[in-house]
């Protein structure tokens, strides 16, 4: 609980940024520009996938395990990162390369978000290769190091990077600074954290060997990862291509607010994770029915007023955004879609720490499915209502 709530107040200041960053976005650059924004951060958040492999939850998952073997938990973390920055790379530069082909040929969109999709796939590397040290520190079930970085130190350096840059150099420079800088920062700090646990050295790193234990236990996690952040930025993508990037703009705010509700089941899930895999790797089901259950409850108790006060004052927080956000019914049937995600989305993670990953595959892949052929129907018909009908639909089944 202690460290579910830690969790929740960095993640709770997390989202104030955030929620900041969007809001003076929205009503500094309009929906057309909040759209390329939008595009392009989905677009690398995929990329991202890819090149993480699923190293994030292998990483979590030995360590939680092997923490009092010293030689065992560096050999995977080193392992890890290594992994991690050669796949980060070859990411990388694919985005690079096929930006073009992505933004004009695909989304038909304006030369800038091929710009947006250069700049950003350069942060790739330093944001995958944090992302995994995070996960690390997590292993040894401490969430206070991740937490500060990735919810509070990185949007925070978005937010700030990006008033300097639009104060300083106009609309397109603060778009394209903010993520490359919080990225490269991110991964200075949590470098710092780590080195509390383990002595880092990357000569260590370059030599480690490919421990093919965990990418054996990771690689599949990726196409789960890929499934489910996919299906977090599918309306946006979708939109982009059957509609246009002011489209797009104009559900940014409405997935933003919606997704404040996530922060509550990631808080805890954060714990659960190491604490059900270990109980798992001990057999012990007296402990994973406990902690199933009471991070169940604690979701229920505490996302629930959170998701009464979203649907009751749907219209006025858009309204933050600017006059043109005014689409709160699309808000009301994303926040419900969200809400049950949330209740529901410990079972994906007692799977995964359970080795019965292919599970939520299966599951993923036909929610996936389902939300590309409703988004297909409803988009043309509905814009953004539809996009978001096609979503709560999709987290229901």
């Amino acid at each position: 609980a202690k460290e579910a709530f830690v969790s929740f107040g960095g993640m709770g200041i997390g989202s104030v940024f955030r929620y900041l960053f969007s809001i003076l976005l929205a009503r500094w650059i309009g929906p057309q520009m909040l759209g390329i924004y939008s595009l392009g951060n989905a677009i690398t958040r995929i990329g991202e996938i890819f090149g993480l492999m699923g190293l994030d939850n292998g990483v979590l998952r030995y360590v939680s395990r092997e923490k009092d073997n010293n030689d065992n938990v560096k050999n995977t973390i080193y392992s890890s990162i290594k992994m991690g920055f050669l796949s980060s790379t070859a990411v990388a530069l694919l985005l690079y390369l096929f930006s073009d082909w992505i933004a004009l040929e695909i989304l038909n969109e304006d030369k800038f978000l091929s710009t947006v999709i250069k700049v950003y796939a350069l942060s790739l590397p330093f944001a995958i290769v944090g992302l995994i040290a995070s996960f690390a520190t997590q292993g040894f079930k401490i969430l206070k190091y991740k937490i500060f970085v990735n919810h509070i130190i990185n949007p925070a350096n978005q937010l700030i990077f990006m008033i300097i840059s639009y104060l300083l150099f106009g609309v397109k420079i603060a778009i394209l600074i903010p993520t490359v800088v919080s990225a490269i920062f991110g991964f200075i700090c949590i470098f710092f954290f780590l080195r509390k646990f383990i002595t880092i050295s990357f000569g260590a790193i370059i030599n480690a060997k490919i421990d093919y234990k965990i990418l054996k236990f990771s690689f599949p996690l990726m196409f789960v990862s890929a499934i489910g952040i996919i299906m977090n930025w599918i309306d946006m993508l979708m939109l982009g291509i059957l509609d246009n990037a002011y489209s797009v703009g104009l559900y940014h705010p409405i997935e933003r607010t919606a997704g404040l509700i996530r922060l509550v089941f990631f808080a805890f899930a954060s714990i659960f994770a190491p604490l059900f895999s270990e109980y798992f790797y001990e057999k012990n089901k007296e402990k994973m029915l406990e902690v199933y259950q009471l991070s169940t409850k604690w979701i229920l108790l505490t996302s629930f007023p959170l998701f009464i006060f979203l649907i009751l004052f749907s219209n006025e927080m858009l309204m933050l955004f600017g006059n043109e956000f005014n689409n709160n019914f699309a808000l009301q049937i994303l926040t419900t879609g969200v809400m049950i995600q949330a209740l529901f989305g410990l079972g994906s993670s007692s799977l995964t720490m359970s080795g019965l990953q292919k599970y939520n595959l299966i599951n993923g892949f036909f929610a996936l499915l389902t939300n590309i052929i409703l988004n297909t129907i409803l988009i043309p018909k509905f814009g953004v209502t539809g996009a978001a009908i096609g979503t709560t639909v999709s987290l229901f089944l």
